[in-house]
């Protein structure tokens, strides 16, 4: 399995994948456009899917400082948020909601 930064730096016209990131036990991305609020941004990282090895042990939010220090130009999009606490870190780490009518989507933009 590629890990994150392989699959996000490869060329490949492959735009989604389970990849390989410390501390997750899954992590499923793509990347490209994306739809936020009537509009299609080009640029984006999009996690879909995401489980931590150790729940509570700070995974996620090193993920999404690796991302933003490491791709700093493309939008980071966090689908499909089931859980209230997630909505209230994500929002906390500065991420707006986004598509409000079709699900719980974050964004930081």
């Amino acid at each position: 399995m590629k890990t994150l930064d392989t699959f996000l730096t490869s060329t490949s016209h492959l735009r989604n994948s389970y990849v390989n990131f410390s501390g997750m036990k899954s992590l499923y991305v793509r990347k490209g456009g994306y739809l936020i609020n009537d509009k299609i941004v080009q640029s984006t990282i999009q996690i879909a899917s995401v489980e931590s090895s150790k729940p509570g042990n700070g995974a996620f939010r090193k993920l999404i400082d690796h991302l933003e220090s490491q791709y700093p130009e493309m939008i980071i999009v966090v689908e499909c948020v089931h859980s209230d606490l997630l909505a209230e870190i994500l929002i906390h780490l500065g991420f707006e909601r986004i598509n409000i009518s079709s699900g719980k989507h974050f964004a930081k933009l």
